[in-house]
């Protein structure tokens, strides 16, 4: 486990080569700890709608490229490493909940000094759970959400608990093969998608053991059902139906408990990372320009 220094972390994200955008890496000072927040700023304005961007459980931010690189040309964006990354600096007694996290993204939404319906939330997997607890605390209303693969709940055996609940977290990697034999077994299709096993390897490799552990604790008693009633805008769900990780046949009933949903199927997690995915957003995105111009913008279940 290392954590990369701010100029690293810059030095490394400058490498992509965005043209016209400028990243600057700094440090956000939130109640219970200080995260790190990579903001890309297009040299050219195209439009005033803000994306503050809440990736996954320990995911590194490399996984997102391709569609940093596509959108932040057009859109800023405020991409936030959650606290159970290894570059948050975090309270002795900070929890690693999905509510928690929540909190990080309604303080800096005000830090931000966004106005209402200015700004998109936009994430995966963990991000999207915290992004819908968020709702029922954010200073401002966003314009949209979007959600992609959503976690409803975060399925943890009960083997796994008590192994997780009794080791001593300096031991991480002597389980660590038997981490990922569990989840290319049981939790992943690597036939269809094998590059989802090597950036979740690759992920659990980095991770920071002590976050970790008290993330799987307070996650495996975690459900989302509560958190959508506080939903109030627009929403895009992206699902990949043969991602067996993130459970998609629990969209069908998360949209149930929405207004205004649309639903994508990309059918592939490595899809929902890609071009496909950036098609899918731009024209999310642009339906609320062309909303403002005179046309409606329309959402189906």
């Amino acid at each position: 486990m290392r954590e990369y220094t701010k100029q690293e972390f810059e030095k490394t994200i400058r490498a992509w080569n965005i043209p016209d955008v400028d990243i600057n890496a700094g440090d956000i000072h939130l109640t219970e700890g200080i995260l790190r927040l990579i903001h890309f700023s297009p040299l050219i304005k195209h439009n005033n709608i803000s994306i503050i961007f809440i990736a996954g459980w320990v995911t590194q931010i490399d996984t997102w490229r391709e569609v940093l690189t596509a959108l932040s040309p057009e859109y800023p964006v405020y991409y936030l490493e959650t606290r159970e990354k290894v570059s948050s600096r975090m309270s002795k007694n900070a929890g690693y909940g999905a509510q928690d996290i929540a909190g990080d993204i309604a303080e800096l939404v005000g830090k931000l000094n966004l106005k209402p319906e200015s700004f998109v939330l936009a994430g995966s997997s963990l991000g999207t759970t915290a992004i819908a607890e968020a709702c029922r605390i954010l200073p401002v209303k966003p314009l949209s959400l979007i959600l992609i693969n959503t976690n409803a709940e975060f399925r943890v055996p009960g083997i796994w608990k008590l192994i997780v609940t009794f080791f001593y977290p300096p031991l991480y990697f002597m389980i660590l093969p038997v981490v990922k034999w569990y989840l290319r077994t049981f939790r992943l299709n690597i036939k269809a998608d094998p590059e989802q096993y090597i950036k979740y390897s690759r992920a659990l490799e980095t991770a920071d053991p002590w976050k970790l552990r008290k993330a799987v604790l307070a996650l495996a008693k975690y459900s989302i059902w509560k958190a959508l009633r506080y939903v109030n805008c627009p929403v895009l769900f992206i699902s990949a139906s043969e991602d067996k990780l993130h459970e998609p046949q629990q969209i069908k009933r998360m949209t149930e408990l929405l207004s205004e949903v649309n639903v994508i199927d990309l059918k592939t997690n490595k899809a929902a990372h890609g071009q496909a995915l950036i098609v899918e957003i731009k024209s999310f995105l642009g339906s609320f320009t062309k909303n403002k111009s005179g046309h409606t913008h329309s959402s189906e279940a």
